[in-house]
This record gives structure tokens, C-alpha cells and sequence, in this order.
């Protein structure tokens, strides 16, 4: 096949259409850990796919194309003046000013550098500019690629730089993003990217991406996101086989070191550090002190009233879980699995679902006064360090400290006599009624708000606010309250590490995203936010919104995103970027922070199950289309499915709100908890699916929201329990998504592939649970009627989640239709007799497994066999009443969908499975290889002979259908789904 002038080739080995070699990264040298030694394996060029020797596998992407268009097409040549010198006075008092003969000269006479400096010290704008100036006064060509975090950053700090030259964005300084790009192939010397960017650009064969560049600054390194530290590797050898190329490492003096340690076995890599003088003095109060602000700014009742005091934190989370959470207190009484039953019970608190002062149903006894009985100084020292209160009583009136004399521990009556002489201090009185009373799972907005208002007050100092918030809701609930010119620094000390998803907004307040179990940030964070407060003022205050205690039980230093998030994305760039032999995890042992090999090896797997990967690990033409979607390949190949099998609509919006997480507020209140839970089976329209409540709660939520009814959109987001602000981020995510899919060419703007034709079986559920059975495969599992529980191939027995909607009817097992089910979420729950859990669950049709589940590129294998036991093989359980129908002489038909779905037919029909399905991986294969062709005549049969028949199956097995929704319509320029009449 020709493609812009390349050839593209395919090879079809065992009925799988594979990329015999891929894309290219020509000039990486790789080294690996062994025998706690790093030992050279030899040049890329024996390990990574070589630009004269490939097939390219990519050419054919019009994606590729584009970052080939604005990326590597371009030269470096000698830069010209700057147009303007207006900015000079302000470029000359930035503290990196005097540096820059420094900066040049480290710049020049190095292949690595380190530049440290504090923020606000000018290092994103002003080295770039310094580089170009001292090319044009040498004379010399130059063409630089300034990596930023955020595509945000981007966006600002190129067009200070354009500003600060004279110049309109495009020409000498442009950009590059996603979806986004201004620069100029021939103009453009200096563009600014982000890593993810670069990346891509790198896996594009016959790239001159490196051939063409100078230098590389990757910014911000102290963050240590995941593209961050991959981007590292990749470029660690680069300047052997490039002697022309710079990299720059530049960040503040937040534990980059780890960067010469990483480097110095290829190079040397001295670093500099940005001084900025005498830093602006600034005070730092903690929780307790705010407490204590709000007290004395009002009387205490009026104080308890307005930060919602009137009830009992732990009295409100005593529900039909007490038993389990008994018995936890039990067996350390008892002193009979301590520490796991220690370990759950501070898990439940930690998650919110328990008060740390729970008290026992009949004894009264707390967690802490069990410690003491059993000894454990060490579970003391935990429950005080999270708000344990020492005072309470048991019925027969004995405290904790009563309790450890009573078994004569000396040393804890030591310890708790120690704190109790601390509690005598008001604060400290003040800070543990706080705690006992508020939500440890929830940002306590009204605290922050009074906090603000006490600013405004006390402090006529001209200055700004700044507030750390960790979510986007949170940031939309304060908006509204913070007052601008204040000069103060609120940090709430909870850090994202979410493992998805990662959405950042950029505002006059600064948040970061939410994580489903807050995780402390680390000292080095909280001191970097500190820095900030007084900046440019001469001094100012920082609020942190946690107590000291909590500050100095901190981690030192940030956690590497490589540690803790899904590494999928990045093994297919891995696998992009590496020769077909090499394995994927040969390049992650090269990581400044090698993740564990077992989840590489989990990821791995993984793609091979969706069939992003083949056995051999090669990118199919769905992992290489997956490579352009900033989502989990699940979702992304959800996305994909739904532009070919024309259900656009629906899969986009549930893609876009499960990327970003539960757009349900959670409910900590019982008798809230049970209204949100009856409104969610509401909304799930009887259809046994929590996919349908979120979309039906997206449609209405958009409905809501285009009729500009303000007060009927909160008090329906109210009744809900929805948040109408991660839905506004799911909107953008929605938009996204549909732009990603212009560029790729699976939409047009017209024709065939015109967004109204694309939603023809929007409407049609049936088909929407196919996409999803194809998409999240292989979380699929089948139900066991007799212990009522749910089994996959890794875990013998889950439970539904509270929060499904299938968890919520009476006589679900009696009534239940179809014995499989997929899932989204698993999540294993101390203090439940099921401790694994399921949750965003659908009841699916097993035609749909067998028709679309699995493997696309491996065909199932058809076995006859006589009539095994009530749970065939491992994978499948048939009912009692298909067996009681049939006699032992009966033979019947297997279909093997893959090594543990196995699906078990009486008669035939089975059999005349194998050639649909195959029709239809051919029909996606086609698309895939080809998103700018139409359809064929087949494809068109296929399509509607699928849709035709998945009805007709659900409506045999009673699979309520319900109205989806249309296709997206305009409405002030957001692409809007409206509810189908």
C-alpha cells in the first residue's frame, strides 16, 4: 500500500495481521541492570528498529503525519535579532540574568547540564532566548525543543517568549501540542512541546526529528511524571550517535540529583544553581492555628454551627457495617490476627468509611483502648497520630490509659500520660474536636472559606491568594469566594496520585486533581509551595490546612509517576521504539526509577488480551492507534470500536467520564448514602448497568445546562449527587476525544464519516454493551449461583460494590438473566466477608462475549465433548435447569474465545459463531488499517446483521432496552448528546 509517498507493509502470520517492524528512535543507546552492576548491552542500533532496515509500519498515520509536518521537517540555521527589545529592563532583573554567560558556557561545553533555580527565577523563558542570542552572535545554526509538563505551560510560556521578541507566534517561536500546533516547519528555531509530544514524534520512522535538533531542555524534571523520566531514557545515549545534540535538565532544587547519578555512566553532567538572594521571609501556620483563627474571629457556638458541627462525624458512619468493624476490635482484644485486623480497621478509616474514635456496638470500647489492652505501643502511636481521642470511656467507665494500667504496660502509660499533658493546651483541645467532628475524606471548603475572610480582615497588605485545592469541583465550589491581591499561600496538603486520567486547570487559583485515596504530598512539595508565597511582595504568609505532625510524617521527596500509574501507554510507545526482538521491559529497567517488573509484565499481558500487542509483542494496527489517545487503551479502544460500529455518542461519553473518574459525589451521610443509591438505579433506567446511570446523568446534566436554568441545574445536580463540574471537565475530555478522531480520520466533517452518520446505532444499548464487552475485555466474569458471588480468571470470588445499581435490587439473583457481567473497577475492601469487590458493572449477553470478546487477531477454537461437571473448565457456569434439560449421552459443542472463556452449547449453533465473528474482526481490521476508506458493502451487512441480532438475543434474555441518545448537537460551541425522544 502507498501512503504519502511510503510503503506499507503487513504480514499475516497464524490469521494475524501484525507490523512486521515498526516505528524508529534510531540513535538510543540502552543499558540494564544486572547483578547490581550496569552493563552495556551495545548500541541501539542492534536493539532499536533502524531507519535503513524497517517496513514503515506508521506512514500511513495520518496522526504521524502531522507531528512529522510540524516536528521534523524543519532545519536549524542561524537565528535572527529579536524584532523588539521592549521586555529588556524586565529580562534584566530576573534572577537568572547573571547567569547567563554561565549558563551559556556550561551549555556549550557539555552533552548534559543541570539548571536549578527556585520558581519565578526566569529559567522557561529566558534560557531559551540566551541559547538563540548567543547562535546569532556565533553565527552558528540552531533549532531547540523546550519540553514543558503541562500543555497549559506551553501555551503561556511560548507566547511570553514570542511576546518578549516581537514577534507573532508561529514564525521564530511556535508550539506544539496534541491537537494543537503553531509553528513553522521552515521558520520555527525554538518550539515548545510536551514530552508526550516528543515521544510520538520519535516513534515515526525515517524521523529527523534529532538529526535536525541542537538542543532538547526537558523543564520541570522535579516533577517526575511518567513521560518525563521515559523521555530520559530514551535520550540518555542519544549524544554518542548525535555528538551535536544538548540536553538541558532544568527544574527547581527539589531532589533532582538523581540525574548525574543516572547520566554518569555515559557522561559528565554539571549542574548549576540559580541563586535568587535573600528570600523573602514568610510565616507558616498549620491546622491548629487556623482552627484557633476561626474560633476567636466569632463565638464558639456561632463557630460550631457554621463549620457544621451540629452531629457526631462518628455517630453519622455507624451503619450495617458495624458488625464487620466489631469484629476487628474484637480479634485485637482477643489478640487473634492483630495486625490484619488492625491493618483493615485503620484501612476503613483511611478510606472514610469509619470515624478513628468508633466505638464497639455493646462494649463501647474504641480501637485504641483494645491496643492498650494488647500491648501494642505501636498501634497507640498510629491512632493518636490520626486523631484518636484518649479520653473516651467504655461502659464501665475505664479510658485507655485505665485499660493499659489495668494490664500494667508501663510504657504505654507512659506514652498517653506524655500526650495528655500535650492535649492540656486549647489548640490542641481545639484541633481534636475539629477532627472528630469533619470528614477526613473531604476538603473542608467551609474552613477555607473562613480562612479567606479572615485574610481579607486582618490583612490590607497588597497581594494575591494562592490556594491548592485537589480537585477541580472543590476549585469551582471556592471560585466564587476568593478574593483577589492577597499575598497569602493555602496549601491543603493532599497530592494526585491518580492513575489514570490526569486533567489540570489553569487559573487565578491552582489545583491539582483528586485521587480516589488522598495520599500526603511530600516535604519537598509542601516547602515548594511555601516558596511561593512572598515572592514578589517582600514576604508573606503560608496556611497549611494539615497539623504539624502530619508535616514532619511526610516523605522527604515526590514519588517518580512511574511508581504508582499504569504503565500501558508507555509500553506501546516502548514497543514503538524498540526492535522486534528486544522485549518491552528491556527499556524500563533503563528508568531513573524502574518500576516493578511484575507490572510490566502485567501491562504487557494486558495489550496482548485487548490486542493492542500480538504473542510476540509487535504493535497491531490497534495498539499503534492507541498510541494517540491520552486515555487508558481500554477506553481509547472503546472510542475506536464506536466510530465503526456507529455508536459514537454513548461510548464517548462513558469513555470521557470513566477517564476521569466518578462523576457521582460520594455520600458519607446513611441516609444520604441511600436516597444517592435509589436516584442512580433511577437513572440507570432498569437496565442493570451502571454505564446507563452515567450516561443517562450526563444527558440530563447537558439538558439541564442548555436551558441556562442555573437554580434547576443545582438543585438536579443536588437530588443526583452529581458533580456538574467534573462533568464540565468531561466535556472538554469529550471534545478532545472527537478532535483526536478529525485528525486521525476516522471522522469527517461530511460524508460517510460525518458525526450524524457515525451515531446510526447510538439509540441501540445492545450494541452499546457489545462495544463495552470489546473494550474492557478481559474484565468479564460469570456469576455462581450458589454462593451468589462473581469469579474472572484471576480472582475465585468478588461481590458487588454498594454503589452499583445491580447491587441494589432485592431480588437480583433470583431474577438474574444472564450469567455475565463486565467491569471496570476491582478493588479489594478490608471488613467485608467478600473482600474483593466490583464496581461500574453491565449485565451483558454471551453472544456479545462470544462475538467480540477476546483476542480479535486469534480465531476460537471448537471442541465436542460430552457433558462435563456444573462448572466447565475454569472459565464458565452453565445453569442447573440447561443441565437438567439434557442427558449424560448428549454431546455438546465448547467454543474457546481464549484460555479461559469457554462457552458450552447443546447443540450447533455455536459453530456457525466462528465465521461471523471473524467477518466482523475483519471489518474492524479494515477500518483500522485504512480510518479514511468507506466501508464496504460487506461491512455494511456485517454492521447491521450484528445489531439485528445482539436485540434479538437481549430481548430473549430480557435485557431491558433504553433510549441512549442521539447524536451530538451544537450548543455555544460544545458538541452537545441529548437524550433521544
Amino acid at each position: 500500500m502507498q501512503c504519502m509517498g511510503l510503503k506499507v507493509k503487513y504480514s499475516r502470520n497464524e490469521d494475524a495481521y501484525v507490523y512486521k517492524s515498526g516505528a524508529v528512535a534510531p540513535f538510543v543507546r540502552l543499558l540494564f541492570a544486572s547483578a547490581g552492576s550496569m552493563e552495556r548491552i551495545g548500541h541501539v542500533g542492534s536493539l532499536v528498529r533502524s531507519r535503513e532496515n524497517r517496513d514503515d509500519a506508521f506512514d500511513h498515520h495520518p496522526f504521524a503525519a502531522r507531528i512529522i509536518s510540524s516536528l521534523t521537517l524543519g532545519n536549524p540555521y542561524v537565528p535572527k535579532l529579536p524584532l523588539s527589545n521592549a521586555f529588556r529592563k524586565h529580562r534584566e532583573s530576573l534572577a537568572v540574568y547573571k547567569y547567563r554567560t554561565q549558563i551559556l558556557s556550561l551549555v556549550n561545553q557539555n552533552k548534559f547540564c543541570v539548571i536549578k533555580g527556585p520558581a519565578g527565577c526566569g529559567k522557561s523563558t529566558q534560557i531559551p532566548q540566551y541559547i538563540l542570542e548567543d547562535a546569532e552572535a556565533r553565527r552558528q545554526p540552531v533549532r531547540i525543543l523546550s519540553c514543558l509538563p503541562e500543555s497549559v505551560a506551553v501555551l503561556s510560556v511560548s507566547d511570553r517568549v514570542a511576546m518578549e521578541r516581537g514577534e507573532r507566534m508561529g514564525y521564530t517561536v511556535g508550539y506544539q501540542i496534541t491537537l494543537e500546533s503553531s509553528s513553522s516547519p521552515v521558520d520555527s528555531l525554538l518550539i515548545f512541546l510536551t514530552a508526550p509530544v516528543l515521544l510520538r514524534g520519535m516513534t515515526i520512522p525515517g524521523c529527523r526529528l534529532l538529526d535536525t535538533t541542537t538542543h532538547i531542555i526537558i523543564d520541570e524534571i522535579h516533577c517526575r511524571l511518567q513521560s518525563q523520566d521515559f523521555l530520559l531514557a530514551c535520550l540518555r545515549d542519544t549524544v554518542i550517535s548525535n555528538p551535536h545534540l544538548k540536553i538541558i535538565f532544568m527544574g527547581e532544587d527539589v531532589n533532582i540529583n538523581f540525574i548525574s547519578e543516572y547520566l554518569e555512566v555515559i557522561s559528565n553532567c554539571p549542574e548549576l544553581m540559580i541563586e535568587v538572594g535573600e528570600k523573602p521571609p514568610v510565616k507558616t501556620f498549620y491546622l491548629g492555628d487556623i482552627i484557633r483563627f476561626s474560633w476567636e474571629s466569632t463565638n464558639g457556638i456561632q463557630y460550631m454551627h457554621q463549620m457544621n458541627f451540629t452531629t457526631d462525624y462518628a455517630q453519622q458512619n455507624r451503619n450495617a457495617n458495624d458488625g464487620n468493624v466489631d469484629g476487628l476490635i474484637e480479634k485485637v482484644f482477643r489478640r487473634t490476627d492483630m495486625e490484619e485486623s488492625f491493618g483493615d480497621f485503620v484501612f476503613l478509616y483511611r478510606s472514610g468509611d469509619i470515624d478513628i474514635n468508633y466505638t464497639h456496638s455493646q462494649s463501647t470500647m474504641t480501637m485504641l483502648m483494645v491496643s492498650c489492652t494488647s500491648g501494642r505501643l505501636d498501634f497507640v502511636e498510629t491512632l493518636l497520630k490520626h486523631g484518636a481521642n484518649p479520653h473516651l470511656t467504655s461502659t464501665n467507665g475505664f479510658s485507655a490509659i485505665d485499660w493499659a494500667k489495668w494490664k500494667n504496660f508501663e510504657r504505654i502509660v507512659s506514652y498517653l500520660n506524655q500526650y495528655s499533658e500535650e492535649l492540656d493546651d486549647p489548640r490542641t483541645l481545639l484541633l481534636e474536636d475539629y477532627i472528630r467532628h469533619t470528614d477526613p475524606s473531604r476538603v473542608d471548603l467551609h474552613l477555607v472559606a473562613r480562612l479567606i475572610n479572615f485574610i481579607h480582615v486582618t490583612d490590607t497588605t497588597k497581594g494575591g491568594i494562592l490556594v491548592f485545592l485537589p480537585d477541580y469541583e472543590e476549585l469551582c465550589e471556592l471560585q466564587s469566594l476568593i478574593s483577589s491581591k492577597y499575598k497569602n499561600d493555602m496549601d491543603w496538603g493532599y497530592e494526585p496520585l491518580k492513575n489514570y486520567f490526569v486533567h489540570k486547570n489553569d487559573s487565578n487559583v491552582v489545583t491539582q486533581p483528586w485521587k480516589y485515596d488522598g495520599n500526603w504530598i511530600s516535604q519537598a512539595e509542601a516547602n515548594q509551595r511555601k516558596s511561593r508565597a512572598g515572592l514578589y511582595c517582600g514576604g508573606g504568609v503560608c496556611y497549611r490546612l494539615y497539623t504539624e505532625q502530619s508535616f514532619k510524617e511526610m516523605r522527604d521527596f515526590i514519588i517518580p509517576e512511574m511508581a504508582y500509574c499504569s504503565l500501558s501507554v508507555f509500553c506501546l510507545l516502548a514497543r514503538a521504539l524498540l526492535r522486534s526482538e528486544v522485549p518491552v521491559s528491556v527499556l524500563f529497567r533503563q528508568l531513573p526509577t524502574p518500576p516493578e517488573a511484575g507490572r510490566v509484565e502485567e501491562a504487557v499481558e494486558f495489550l496482548k488480551l485487548t490486542g493492542a500487542m500480538d504473542k510476540n509483542e509487535l504493535l497491531t494496527e490497534l495498539g499503534i492507534h492507541l498510541m494517540d489517545y491520552n486515555i487508558e487503551p481500554a477506553w481509547a479502544k472503546a472510542v475506536l470500536y464506536s466510530v465503526i460500529f456507529k455508536c459514537l455518542d454513548p461510548i464517548l461519553t462513558i469513555a470521557a467520564c470513566m477517564s476521569y473518574g466518578n462523576q457521582f459525589l460520594s455520600q458519607t451521610h446513611p441516609r444520604k448514602r441511600e436516597s444517592f443509591y435509589a436516584q442512580k438505579e433511577k437513572l440507570s433506567s432498569g437496565t442493570q448497568s451502571d454505564h446507563m446511570a452515567l450516561l443517562k446523568a450526563f444527558h440530563k446534566w447537558e439538558s439541564e445546562r442548555a436551558m441556562r436554568d442555573s437554580e434547576n441545574l443545582e438543585t438536579f445536580c443536588g437530588e443526583n449527587c452529581i458533580s456538574p463540574w467534573n462533568f464540565e471537565v468531561v466535556y472538554e475530555i469529550r471534545s478532545r476525544l472527537l478532535g483526536q478522531l478529525r485528525a486521525s480520520g476516522f471522522v469527517h466533517n461530511k460524508g460517510l464519516f460525518d458525526v450524524k452518520s457515525l451515531n446510526k446505532f447510538s439509540d441501540n444499548y445492545s450494541l452499546v454493551r457489545a462495544v463495552l464487552v470489546a473494550s474492557l475485555y478481559p474484565n468479564v466474569c460469570v456469576a455462581n449461583r450458589v454462593t451468589q458471588t462473581w469469579f474472572d480468571r484471576n480472582t475465585k470470588e468478588m461481590g458487588l460494590s454498594k454503589s452499583s445499581v445491580l447491587s441494589r435490587q432485592p431480588d437480583f439473583w433470583d431474577d438474574l438473566c444472564t450469567d455475565w457481567m463486565i467491569f471496570n473497577e476491582k478493588k479489594v475492601k478490608a471488613g467485608t466477608s467478600c473482600k474483593t469487590t466490583i464496581n461500574w458493572c453491565t449485565l451483558v449477553n454471551p453472544l456479545a462475549v462470544a462475538l467480540l470478546a477476546g483476542d480479535m487477531y486469534s480465531k476460537p477454537v471448537v471442541t465436542e465433548l460430552r457433558v462435563a461437571p456444573l462448572v466447565g473448565g475454569t472459565g464458565f457456569v452453565f445453569r442447573e435447569s440447561d443441565r437438567s434439560q439434557c442427558s449424560a449421552e448428549m454431546e455438546k459443542v465448547c467454543l474457546n474465545i481464549d484460555d479461559w472463556i469457554r462457552l458450552f452449547s447443546f447443540n450447533m449453533d455455536l459453530i456457525d459463531i466462528i465465521p461471523f465473528r471473524g467477518f466482523i474482526h475483519e471489518m474492524i481490521i479494515h477500518r483500522l488499517r485504512q480510518p479514511q476508506n468507506y466501508p464496504t458493502k460487506v461491512d455494511e451487512r456485517v454492521l447491521k446483521s450484528l445489531v439485528d441480532i445482539l436485540t434479538e438475543q437481549d430481548l430473549k434474555l430480557g435485557l431491558k432496552q433504553a433510549s441512549v441518545g442521539q447524536w451530538p448537537k451544537l450548543v455555544s460551541g460544545n458538541l452537545l448528546s441529548v437524550p433521544g425522544t
